[in-house]
């Protein structure tokens, strides 16, 4: 238990940062409506599933698609 305490310090150290930063610059959130965020994050979840059996195309800095994405990709993202 002792040996995970630093582990612990470190993940509520970042916690507590991104909360502060939540709290300090909050239209950075608030710019896009929640509907397409939750579009992008289901289609964002299936793409990393995707990148794990075939790693191809990857980089360091994906653009955001801004308002980009397809009806056909939300629904079979949301389907899978």
């Amino acid at each position: 238990m002792a040996e995970k305490l630093p582990l612990f310090a470190l993940s509520a150290a970042s916690s507590l940062a991104a909360l502060a930063l939540q709290v300090h610059a909050p239209a950075s959130v608030g710019q896009l409506p929640f509907g397409w965020r939750l579009e992008n994050a289901i289609v964002t979840y299936v793409t990393y599933i995707w990148q794990m059996f075939w790693p191809a195309n990857l980089a360091v800095f994906y653009p955001h698609p801004d308002d980009h994405l397809a009806l056909w990709q939300v629904m079979l993202a949301a389907a899978f």
